[in-house]
């Protein structure tokens, strides 16, 4: 019974989060090799939250601003061109997240770090089922108490081979990149996740409208890290992971979620876990608002 309800309230907390952040890169849980601290990479961690060990929990909220600069060129046709789009990825890391003590979370003090990482993708589609993704990103983070500072860049490719049709359709994604940061206190580190992931869409025939079906997304991902992780939390404490697996579910509706000026093109809950050599354990609850294939 206590795990439930410590799962049902980290659900909540969630589900608050996504009224305060208004749209995510909620890219899976990635971080560096070393003495890395989350805030360098948070803003591909995704809005969430997310507990070490059982002991340090740490909560992002992020923001990315998207901009289609021009839609690849369908296989088949000629000349081929890229599909281009830019991004602004932003997150802010909170020390607390406390559902009965909303002023105290909204308190600018409560903020710990912000990060800022802009970004392009660039798209190809080889054929009707195959499409590759190039990802750059290159930007600033810093600790709001003015003890640290970072360049962050990412890289990496992935590739998404698809089968089926509207009806039901199975992605399969595989992507290597390549994460790193340096920072003015002379830290830096590389690493390189991999990872392979599955998703399936089914369209809810009971929830069909006059431009089609809902589809309800699961998906299946998992993570290997060529150098074993370190995430460091906000008060210093944190653990190695080696290997991390995610299963989520969301709804994709045919037209696109508005809340305010924002837009989602689905939404939903993923459940994370990590876990490393040392007996480390990574656990987060974040949520969902895109595929995993371009999160």
């Amino acid at each position: 019974m206590c795990c439930v309800r410590l799962f049902w309230r980290r659900i909540c907390r969630a589900g608050l989060l996504l009224a305060l952040a208004g749209g995510a890169s909620a890219q899976d849980v990635q971080s560096l090799r070393g003495d890395v601290s989350h805030w360098a990479i948070a803003p591909f961690l995704g809005t969430g939250a997310y507990e070490f060990d059982s002991q340090q929990s740490i909560y992002v909220v992020a923001y990315t601003p998207r901009w289609n600069w021009r839609d690849p060129t369908p296989a088949g046709t000629t000349p081929r061109r890229v599909g281009l789009e830019f991004q602004l990825p932003a997150s802010i890391g909170l020390r607390s997240f406390d559902l009965g003590d909303l002023p105290g979370t909204l308190d600018p003090g409560n903020a710990a770090t912000l990060s800022i990482v802009p970004g392009v993708y660039a798209t190809l589609e080889l054929d009707s089922r195959w499409t590759l993704l190039g990802i750059a990103n290159l930007g600033l983070g810093a600790r709001l108490d003015g003890e640290e500072a970072a360049l962050i860049h990412r890289l990496g490719i992935r590739s998404r081979y698809s089968v089926g049709d509207d009806e039901r359709r199975w992605n399969f994604i595989a992507g290597i990149e390549q994460i790193g940061y340096n920072t003015d206190r002379d830290r830096n580190e590389r690493t390189l996740p991999v990872s392979l992931s599955v998703e399936v869409e089914f369209a809810i025939d009971a929830w069909r409208g006059e431009a089609g079906p809902t589809h309800l997304i699961a998906h299946l991902s998992g993570s290997h890290f060529l150098n074993e992780l370190t995430f460091e939390a906000i008060e210093e404490a944190g653990g190695e992971i080696r290997n991390d697996l995610e299963i989520g579910l969301a709804l994709r509706p045919v037209t696109p979620i508005r809340l305010w000026r924002l837009r989602f093109e689905r939404i939903g809950l993923a459940y994370r876990r990590g876990e490393g050599e040392d007996q480390a354990e990574l656990e987060a609850i974040r949520l969902i608002f895109g595929s995993v294939f371009e999160e």
